[in-house]
């Protein structure tokens, strides 16, 4: 809070006719009276001398009330520079503290109010071009705010301060040649502090004052301490900013590993039951008890995926929490549990596995499920290879098929992200892909991954 105090100061103009009318007096007394006159007339430089000494002793008492008025007026002073920066570091903390732009803004007007004391705040923030893109007002009461309508757009005073990137301090607003008046109902402001809120170099906005709350224009130390305060704001906006900007990131990065999962989970465990649906349909007749095991077998895969959606959706991953058990027997379960009518699927795993980090496990099983898939839907193969294979402090998981092959530089239509997606599921596990295949030769997919002993946590 801005204070002041009353100035008790006793300059030379008062102080010292006081004290020459105290050496008059003493010398009028000594020489002139009736009693003491005579006797001291003969000694006219004892006399001087007690006038002497009177007014020595008149000129000490002056310089003593004038530094005693200097050290009461430095220490008010001090004290309440003191109580300022205390009232900066405050609202600072409480400014700092918050995250999102809106409590960040409602934060910064009220207190730059309460650290220089006004009636009125308000504090903008711009887009990249200059213009306003929020406006949070304080002083003004709600019902006001509502019937003025639309926030400023940055012309007139407002939009100097940013223009100028300085801060603007006016005495009288309605003078001022950049003025354009304010607005029908709008309550009248006389005297303007603004500053710009710059950081590293970039006018994120800017924070408006308007009229002192004892009626008094604003000085140079208002703006000092708006300026220290405005600094403390513009890297409180700038973080709300950024935070905001992760979190609509995170959210674009979710929605992108829901599509994945959807693809490598959902979408192939359809596929894999429209497979053995189109089986089951040609033992009908031939084999009805393979038919009607096929389709109770569908019926399960599809109930399955039903609850697999769930999880999607509330993220909650059931594989995650099967993840506890290895890697190994996490994938035979996968290949066991998933019909591939006319291929023959097997899994070898060389030497000792050691544990992976359960989001690594996640990654490598959908990897592993989009291979084995593409091989059995894509390439035609009559067998499909899973192996693991220990190399010092990474795993190296392959996916070999006999199938027909593909040229791997070829373009990827974008209906079909399953590459796209296995490269991706290999960059969040740290570690990387690599595919071999061309025509005629069969695949192989290869995903090489940090295990525990390469840096990753323990499941």
């Amino acid at each position: 809070m801005k204070h002041s105090g009353t100035r008790r100061l006793r300059p030379w103009g008062v102080g010292l006719p006081i004290a020459l009318t105290v050496v008059l007096e003493v010398f009028r007394n000594l020489v002139l009276s009736p009693r003491l006159g005579p006797a001291v007339a003969g000694d006219v430089e004892g006399v001087l001398a007690i006038a002497g000494v009177i007014a020595f002793s008149a000129v000490i008492w002056v310089l003593v009330e004038r530094a005693e008025a200097k050290t009461v007026t430095a220490y008010r002073a001090a004290s309440a520079h003191e109580r300022q920066l205390v009232a900066l570091h405050e609202a600072a903390l409480s400014v700092t503290a918050a995250l999102d732009l809106p409590t960040v803004l409602r934060r910064v007007v009220e207190e730059s109010r309460n650290v220089v004391g006004t009636r009125y705040g308000a504090v903008a923030v711009v887009t990249p071009a200059g213009s306003i893109e929020e406006f949070v007002s304080s002083g003004i009461d709600e019902e006001t705010v509502r019937r003025l309508g639309a926030p400023p757009t940055g012309h007139g005073l407002l939009g100097l301060a940013i223009a100028e990137r300085r801060p603007l301090r006016i005495d009288d607003v309605a003078t001022h040649p950049g003025a354009t008046g304010f607005p029908p109902g709008h309550p009248v402001m006389h005297t303007l502090l603004a500053v710009p809120l710059l950081y590293e170099n970039t006018v994120l906005g800017s924070l408006y004052l308007a009229d002192r709350t004892d009626g008094q224009p604003f000085d140079a130390a208002d703006q000092e301490a708006l300026a220290r305060f405005g600094a403390q704001a513009a890297i409180a906006v700038a973080n709300a900013r950024l935070h905001e900007e992760l979190r609509r990131l995170s959210l674009l990065e979710e929605r992108e590993r829901i599509s994945m999962d959807l693809h490598d989970g959902v979408l192939q465990t359809l596929y894999a039951t429209g497979l053995g649906l189109e089986s089951a349909g040609e033992d009908v007749e031939r084999n009805p008890a393979a038919a009607r095991t096929g389709i109770q077998r569908a019926i399960d895969r599809i109930h399955g995926t039903i609850g697999d959606i769930r999880h999607y959706i509330f993220d909650l991953r059931a594989e995650q929490e099967q993840a506890g058990q290895g890697l190994v027997p996490l994938l035979r379960q996968l290949l066991e549990s998933t019909d591939h009518p006319g291929v023959t699927v097997s899994l070898e795993a060389e030497g000792t596995v050691d544990p992976l980090p359960r989001h690594v496990q996640w990654e490598v099983w959908h990897v592993v499920q989009e291979a084995v898939s593409n091989a059995v839907r894509h390439a035609r193969a009559g067998r499909v290879a899973v192996r693991l294979r220990a190399e010092g402090p990474e795993l190296a998981v392959s996916v070999t098929d006999d199938g027909v092959g593909f040229d791997p530089q070829a373009p990827v239509d974008q209906t079909h992200g399953g590459l796209r997606n296995m490269r991706r599921r290999a960059a969040a596990a740290g570690g990387r892909l690599d595919v071999g295949s061309a025509a005629g030769t069969g695949t192989t997919v290869t995903l090489t991954v940090p295990t525990a002993r390469g840096g990753g946590l323990q499941p």
